[in-house]
């Protein structure tokens, strides 16, 4: 069997309850309705220090808190508010702290997939603001979904209620796809095969995917059985 994936909400603005924050908190829930483990990150009640690279070296509390959550974590949901046409200040100061993780053995977010929410402003807005999130998840080698979310302006009522059917809709899918897409990045080596059809290791389990090319590796759909099957065979 395959283990439960963790999904990391992060993101939010500054003020509690803020409607970024409602709209992470809702995607954690389809997450958890899904059968993912889901665990967050508010910048709301998480006061972190504007980032200096100086405190990298002994992080504060709620650094070390940020990064152990983040090292934890198979996949990630980022919402940011749209602040001035794309994310905000204290968003992007939380991602920096990421450099944290360059010299590991799985360095940044290696492999790791992500769905992107941006939450306010215009369309355009909130579509720079997707754009920039895109962007420094490339940076951080992250795989982003094709699903993102832009939530504009009146998406929610009084209450909580997200009122409009598109903004639902693309969470759904966002959920769906970020599922599928951290269950790839957990298990690289049972979901490749050869162009031929027969599984593409090769015998050196600690080999990296991209060490896999030759001979037409490549990814396929195989349900979880087969993966498992797979997984017996030749993870030893």
């Amino acid at each position: 069997m395959s283990r439960q994936l963790t999904i990391l909400g992060l993101g939010g603005s500054t003020r509690k309850d803020s409607s970024a924050e409602v709209l992470l908190c809702k995607a954690l829930l389809k997450a958890q309705e899904a059968g993912m483990r889901t665990d967050r990150y508010l910048l709301a009640t998480n006061d972190l220090p504007v980032f200096k690279e100086s405190l990298l070296a002994t992080p504060p509390p709620a650094v070390g808190e940020l990064l152990d959550k983040v090292r934890q974590a198979d996949a990630f949901i980022f919402c940011s508010p749209v602040y001035h046409g794309t994310i905000s200040g204290a968003f992007k100061n939380a991602i920096d702290y990421f450099q944290a993780l360059a010299v590991e053995g799985r360095p940044w977010l290696t492999g790791k997939a992500a769905g992107l929410m941006a939450v306010g402003g215009t369309p355009m807005g909130g579509a720079n603001a997707i754009s920039a999130m895109d962007h420094f998840c490339r940076a951080l080698r992250a795989t982003t979904v094709p699903t993102a979310v832009i939530a504009g302006q009146g998406f929610l009522e009084e209450g909580g209620t997200i009122v409009n059917e598109a903004v639902a809709q693309h969470m759904v899918r966002m959920i769906q796809e970020l599922g599928s897409q951290a269950w790839i990045g957990a298990n690289p080596y049972v979901r490749l095969v050869r162009a031929d059809g027969l599984p593409g290791i090769d015998g050196l389990v600690e080999d990296r995917v991209d060490r896999l090319g030759e001979g037409g590796a490549g990814l396929v759909g195989r349900n979880v059985e087969e993966a498992d099957r797979v997984a017996g065979q030749y993870l030893l």
